[in-house]
């Protein structure tokens, strides 16, 4: 399994960062990093009016701010908390995959996110039409990719899985996330090998991950799915970006307290 994601040991926490505003924006990425998570997924397709005006880069100028006050770097002086300044993940979802961004804006919204040289890593749907530009566009920017995979209504077969691991990687994806809807527990069992299958395969990250109530068994042992992180939500500040999402604190705790399954 490999040891790093981002630069970083292995699961880590990505807290969602599901805001509507600038402001809103920075409340969540502070909460992120006060209760223990690793990284931030900005969930751009949220924002109000992202595409409008300078919304886009001015939530990118609060962000890293953010992180500079975290880090310490904006005094140069340690906070005291041993706190790194955790990667940061750009994530549009359309509404097909649940999130408010139109297919028309997905590719620009993307392109204008990268230049904005605040983000270390890029979500591109594997299965978007311009996926094979945005990954070349983001490595020629210095930013890791995470090739995803959705499926809000079943888990497809273990070879199907499988068969979206190898396009993932084969197009020079950095991490493959594969997120699927399972239905029974049989289905996790499915979930477990095509991810040892993948790993055999195929040196890079990959992050298996069931949604909702059956499959938060994904969340709570990702090393039994050969996962490298999994996500979580914030409380009060935010809604789940994703059914059956853990509060990062909450996670960290069940972290601390299980020994994953191999």
């Amino acid at each position: 399994m490999k040891t790093d994601f981002l630069g970083l040991p292995t699961p880590a926490i990505i807290a969602s960062l599901t805001a509507g505003s600038p402001d809103e924006l920075r409340a969540l990425a502070l909460r992120a990093i006060n209760d223990g998570a690793h990284v931030l997924e900005w969930r751009l397709d949220l924002m109000h009016d992202i595409g409008g005006g300078n919304t886009l880069e001015a939530s990118a100028a609060v962000l890293e701010e953010v992180l500079k006050q975290a880090s310490g770097e904006d005094t140069g002086k340690d906070t005291g908390k041993g706190l790194a300044k955790p990667p940061v993940i750009a994530t549009l979802r359309t509404t097909a995959e649940g999130g408010q961004c139109g297919l028309d804006s997905y590719t620009e919204l993307a392109l204008r996110t990268l230049r904005t040289g605040c983000i270390d890593a890029l979500d591109v749907e594997i299965n978007r039409e311009q996926a094979q530009v945005l990954i070349a566009k983001a490595h020629a920017a210095g930013v890791a990719v995470i090739a995803s995979y959705h499926n809000w209504s079943q888990t497809p077969s273990e070879e199907k899985i499988v068969d979206i691991l190898e396009r993932m990687f084969l197009a020079g994806t950095d991490v493959a996330k594969i997120a699927v809807t399972p239905k029974t527990p049989d289905e996790l069992d499915v979930l477990a090998r095509a991810a040892k299958d993948g790993a055999k395969l195929w040196p890079q990250a990959m992050i298996i991950i069931g949604m909702g109530s059956i499959g938060q068994d994904t969340r709570l042992n990702p090393e039994k799915y050969k996962s490298v992180a999994s996500f979580a939500a914030l409380p009060g500040l935010s809604k789940p970006a994703a059914p059956g999402q853990f509060f990062v604190a909450d996670m960290a705790r069940a972290w601390n307290q299980n020994t994953p399954t191999a």
